[in-house]
């Protein structure tokens, strides 16, 4: 290994010295770090970096106001903040943040009879709102037994993942950390990518083994390795590709991140793309490099899929489709490997059609994205590809007469659901600008505060973060959290969101969150008929453009009288909200409140009720015959019909 010497005492080493021991006469923020502070601080030790360099960031910050950035306008002070930041991520300890990233996939259900009972979330799903995260001790208990972590592991994390005992940094080598630290353009690239669930060791250790093997293409290069190394330390979920494939017919793969990132550059330096990877930044490229499939079928489809980027949508349409299978309701692949060639070969429904296109697209360095949705008649899967420089096509096999109001993806650095409408908010050319590069900076000074125990000027920061950048939703949901932590009283929670929803008034999404926050808090407060009132106002202002918000707070507000036992009103409801939304909201109406409420109306003992409620949907959402829709409706009755020990 490298070892970086630095003259022990250089007037350059003494003034870094005097910044790490929080001397008044310091000055650091007049200019950046320099080279040889940045080796001081490395090899002073990160713990002893952070802390020392985190204290004078807290003495010296002043927040912004609006349209004004305060100390984080100051670029030697944004470059010490990565310094610290660096430093503090490479400090932690490798136990605790097993822990804290185990915390993203357990969860207790409060009202459990067993309240210490885990479930489990694996990758692919949202967690159920009606859950609560497993307490910090219970999390770092279950970390520290690899009799119990063994199976959370094998479905979470690589195979090559080996629990530390120490600190992150010493699971690294002290020459790639020493010239990260000394790379600012890589940190602010790093800083601005890292997600609060990425596992940061593998996302370490995997950039380590880029940097190591291929020094020569780490500056072209650097945000693929970003890219690859936030997406690869995550196992995709079980179903991936789709639920309608068995998994061991998808040829597997991908290799080692090694092995891709030499794949991607290959490809990229061969002319094989229609991008040029260098290009583009690590939140376009985990689009690119996220299908963990063999490289051979990237391959073949940059041989033998030959359609222009502006006219890459007809990769859907070209795989014929086969009516056959959609009326003998065969929807799982059955045709053996599923590969792209034996796809183009024997054709497919729309769920093959959406991947060979998803997958093309990639093999020719297009960031694509696959989709589901429901529309009037079912359920439906198109794509979506980067058509030109910031421009995305998100509807590319969508069909605008079946009402498809969201369609859902997944985000491959989290494996998290995203909608259309979310990545549409995410591409918005507010976040290339400086105010939010501050935004983001105040939003790691909040962090820095509340881990030394200053809530008063972590708020600060909070707020500062929202004025300098008010479009920013991640300083919003920031705030929001922090208040719930911090046990906020109701007042100013609810002013918080009654402002929140004024400036996300044309974002559907995040208005609807913040309007659900002030229905709980009303809830909360024992004032059921504001709840209700906030709850018919999501629905009424959705069900035409967004139906899939309307149903939403639709079904929460009839799971809450099934869960009271209060079927008569529970049947009103539903009537009701049958004649509000059931013929513009399709399979999602369908699966969000149908057949949830008719299960609930057989477990409760009424067949009859629930025969009814089956027969009342068939009326309202009229399914064109032989529809997904219209099968489902079908097999729903037929389970009411059957004896419960005969299932």
């Amino acid at each position: 290994m490298e070892d970086i010497a630095v003259p022990r005492w250089t007037p350059i080493s003494l003034a870094l010295l005097a910044l790490l021991a929080g001397a008044a006469t310091a000055q650091p923020f007049r200019q950046p770090p320099t080279p040889a502070e940045r080796a001081y601080a490395a090899k002073v030790g990160w713990a002893a970096a952070a802390d020392q360099i985190g204290k004078t960031l807290r003495a010296a910050y002043q927040p912004g106001r609006a349209g004004t950035a305060g100390s984080v306008g100051n670029e030697a002070f944004q470059s010490w903040l990565l310094l610290y930041r660096w430093s503090e991520l490479l400090s932690r300890r490798a136990p605790d943040e097993l822990a804290r990233f185990l915390g993203q996939f357990f969860f207790v259900d409060p009202e459990s009879e067993r309240p210490s009972r885990i479930t489990f979330v694996p990758p692919g799903e949202a967690p159920p709102g009606d859950l609560q995260p497993v307490s910090a001790a219970n999390l770092k208990a279950l970390a520290a037994d690899p009799e119990a972590l063994r199976p959370a592991v094998s479905r979470l994390l690589p195979a090559t993942f080996q629990p530390g005992s120490d600190v992150v940094a010493d699971g690294l080598r002290p020459d790639f950390l020493a010239a990260m630290a000394g790379d600012e353009a890589f940190l602010r690239i790093f800083f601005a990518n890292l997600s609060d669930r990425d596992f940061a060791p593998i996302v370490l250790k995997t950039l380590e083994q880029i940097w190591v093997a291929e020094r020569a293409k780490w500056p072209d290069y650097r945000n693929l390795a970003i890219a690859i190394a936030l997406v690869r330390d995550e196992q995709p979920p079980d179903w991936w590709p789709h639920r309608q494939v068995r998994h061991r017919d998808v040829p597997p793969g991908p290799g080692a991140p090694l092995d891709e990132f030499r794949f991607w550059v290959a490809s990229n330096e061969g002319k094989r793309l229609f991008t040029d990877l260098r290009r583009l930044e690590p939140e376009e490229l985990k689009f690119v490099v996220d299908a963990p499939i063999a490289a051979s079928e990237l391959e073949w489809a940059q041989k033998n899929v030959r359609f222009p980027r502006a006219d890459f949508g007809r990769a859907f349409s070209s795989i014929a489709y086969r009516e056959r299978r959609l009326e003998a309701q065969s929807f799982t692949w059955s045709d053996g490997p599923y590969t792209l060639a034996a796809i183009r070969e024997n054709g497919g429904i729309c769920v093959d059609q959406a991947y060979f296109a998803m997958l093309s697209g990639k093999a020719h360095g297009l960031p694509t994205l696959y989709f589901t949705g429901q529309g009037s008649d079912g359920g439906h899967a198109w794509f979506g590809y980067m058509k030109s420089e910031n421009r995305w096509d998100m509807d590319c096999g969508r069909y605008e007469n079946q009402n498809y109001a969201v369609g859902e993806a997944l985000d491959p650095q989290t494996w998290l659901p995203i909608n259309d409408h979310e990545l549409a908010s995410l591409a918005q050319s507010f976040r290339r600008t400086p105010d939010y590069l501050d935004s983001q900076a105040d939003l790691a000074m909040a962090r820095l505060f509340e881990r030394s125990g200053d809530s008063s000027r972590a708020l600060a920061a909070l707020d500062s973060a929202i004025s300098v950048c008010p479009p920013n939703d991640l300083a919003w949901s920031a705030k929001g959290d922090f208040l719930d932590r911090s046990g906020a009283a109701p007042a100013i929670r609810q002013a918080f969101h009654e402002e929140a929803i004024k400036q996300f008034v044309n974002n559907d999404d995040l208005k609807v969150s913040h309007q659900r926050a002030l229905a709980a808090l009303a809830r909360g407060a024992g004032d059921e008929a504001a709840a209700q009132a906030l709850e018919s106002q999501i629905i009424s202002q959705n069900r035409r453009s967004r139906s899939d918000l309307s149903v939403n707070a639709a079904a929460a507000r009839l799971g809450g009288l099934v869960d009271a036992k209060n079927f008569d009103d529970a049947m009103r409801e539903y009537r009701s909200l049958l004649g509000r939304l059931g013929r513009t909201s399709g399979g999602n109406f369908f699966y969000e409140i149908v057949e949830p409420f008719t299960h609930a109306l057989v477990r409760n003992g009424d067949t009859a009720s629930a025969r009814r409620a089956v027969d009342l949907a068939r009326a309202a959402l009229r399914p064109e015959g032989g529809s997904i829709l219209d099968q489902e409706l079908t097999s729903l009755a037929g389970d009411i019909s059957t004896p419960a020990g005969a299932r």
